[in-house]
């Protein structure tokens, strides 16, 4: 089992969602496919170790597979599960979202809850039982739908800039002084800072 620690490892990260992660069942017996997000937020939230958690973990009718973002960011590492049919399993779990998406898989024993769920078989932590994932995520390290929110917070305030001179009829007078041009560099300066909140993602939760 390998854990990467680094964010300056994750990029490197991105190459798994083409290359399946290793797992013990044999083609006639894989029931499921664990899809683990390792995109830009996932990957912060400690989706290196979850990957490698639920390898270790992995009952003989399951897959585990890396894959690009999965849609709700932040809480994560998020994991898709699929049967053998390719439907997506409902975190049907007390407690839990009730989603089709089990969020928040930051430990050994919430691989093993997902397992025993999925599965309806008791799936245990064995040497695992104390691990959590690594988190890399700084306190300005908003999640994406946070920046999303940012995003269009701007988005408001260029509309501000265009509305406040739309009323004044003139793109020149704050204050009662001439700046010329100043609506306009002030709407150009946010929308243009607006496109920096890096709210996309290269999703994959098909």
């Amino acid at each position: 089992t390998i854990y990467i620690r680094s964010r300056n490892d994750a990029n490197a990260m991105h190459n798994l969602r083409n290359t399946p992660t290793p797992f013990a069942a044999s083609p006639s017996t894989r029931g499921y496919t664990i899809r683990v997000c390792t995109d830009k937020d996932c990957l912060l939230d400690g989706a290196a170790d979850a990957i490698s958690m639920a390898s270790s973990l992995a009952p003989a009718t399951c897959k585990v597979e890396a894959c690009g973002c999965l849609g709700p960011c932040g809480g994560g590492p998020n994991i898709q599960v699929k049967d053998g049919e390719g439907k997506a399993v409902k975190d049907g779990r007390p407690g839990k979202s009730s989603y089709y998406l089990f969020k928040g898989i930051n430990s050994a024993e919430e691989v093993a809850s997902m397992y025993s769920f999925v599965t309806g078989k008791e799936v245990g932590t064995g040497r695992l039982a104390e691990e959590k994932v690594m988190s890399t995520r700084g306190p300005l390290d908003l999640d994406r739908t946070t920046r999303i929110a940012l995003q269009r917070l701007l988005y408001v305030l260029v509309a501000l800039f265009l509305k406040t001179a739309d009323e004044k009829g003139t793109w020149d007078v704050v204050g009662g002084e001439v700046v010329e041009n100043s609506y306009a560099a002030g709407a150009v300066a946010v929308f243009v800072a607006s496109q920096f909140m890096g709210t996309g993602s290269k999703a994959n939760g098909g």
